[in-house]
């Protein structure tokens, strides 16, 4: 369990940095209603992930563990697709979205289909999240100790999303000072996340691929 939390928890921990998610979250937290608002952001976000890890998990009982040539065959496409994206910001960086301040506040239930969009839409989460589960999948733990290991790197992953809601909700003034400095940071700085994200574990991922055929 130790040596695939190992491997797994890294990757979880780099899906975890995902701008669009954080960006959405600051957002909604700002509002009104921000904690049933964003708790609700959070809760479809978590959706997409749960039906992500209820599958990696399943997988294991499948046989999945024996075939190293499709784990290895995942790990090669999803480490060229993380390439190409830090490549892409590396070469043509993004364009910044002007915000709309006259922007009407979602509501609840717009706020849930909000997380689960933008987390499915989110191209460098699940290129991590992915090869995270494929691990997960392909080992030969029992099922039970598959779940914690998936519901670990769901909680990590998930971190982007459940602890600015935490702050919000415990630290006082936090949706006036420290959510937006660091909803600054990421925006002037996630070309470079994706440079550094796409390039450095997507080189690891190709090679981690190729050893494996």
């Amino acid at each position: 369990m130790s040596s695939l939390l190992a491997q797994v928890v890294p990757l979880a921990f780099a899906a975890a940095i995902s701008p669009v998610i954080f960006l959405l979250q600051l957002n909604t937290l700002t509002g009104p209603r921000p904690i049933a608002r964003g708790s609700a952001l959070t809760a479809g976000a978590a959706v997409v992930l749960i039906v992500g890890s209820t599958l990696g998990v399943a997988l294991g009982g499948t046989g999945f563990s024996e075939r190293e040539t499709l784990q290895a065959a995942i790990n090669i496409a999803f480490g060229v697709l993380l390439i190409a994206v830090g490549l892409r910001a590396l070469l043509r960086p993004p364009t910044p979205r002007p915000s709309d301040p006259e922007a009407k506040p979602t509501s609840i239930g717009r706020s849930f289909l909000a997380g689960a969009g933008g987390m499915a839409s989110n191209v460098t989460t699940f290129a991590l999240y992915i090869p995270a589960l494929a691990l997960i999948a392909g080992s030969t733990l029992p099922l039970g100790q598959r779940g914690l290991a998936g519901l670990i790197i769901l909680s990590i992953t998930l971190m982007v999303a459940w602890v600015p809601l935490l702050i919000a909700a415990i630290v006082p003034g936090a949706t006036n000072r420290l959510l937006p400095a660091l909803g600054r940071w990421m925006t002037d700085n996630n070309r470079w996340i994706q440079v550094v994200l796409g390039l450095g574990f997507g080189i690891w991922l190709l090679l981690q691929g190729v050893s494996g055929l």
